[in-house]
């Protein structure tokens, strides 16, 4: 857990980690609406793949199965990674 020390009760301290508390909400809650918009563009999607490329029912879950595999791979490699370079670099990094 982070802890914050500060020298003195500076209000604009204060100011200033509540402001960035609020920033990383609206950009947490950014990522993830877009995450889910991603999604259900895929699953829409998935129909005129499967009728353009004549895909079975088979193969749509195998696709869609590998969209998912590239979260789950990454889910404990960015937590380490977050853990030892910090958030702020490392959601840096995953938005670029």
């Amino acid at each position: 857990m982070i802890k914050f020390k500060f020298t003195n009760n500076n209000s604009s301290e204060m100011e200033k980690i509540k402001n960035f508390r609020y920033i990383v909400i609206l950009l947490s809650m950014l990522i993830f609406l877009i995450s889910y918009m991603d999604r259900v563009n895929l699953s829409v999607a998935v129909l005129q793949m499967q009728s353009e490329f004549h895909l079975t029912l088979e193969e749509i879950g195998l696709l869609s199965s590998m969209f998912f595999v590239g979260y789950m791979i990454f889910q404990i490699p960015g937590g380490i990674w977050n853990e030892r370079y910090g958030p702020r670099k490392i959601m840096s990094l995953a938005m670029t």
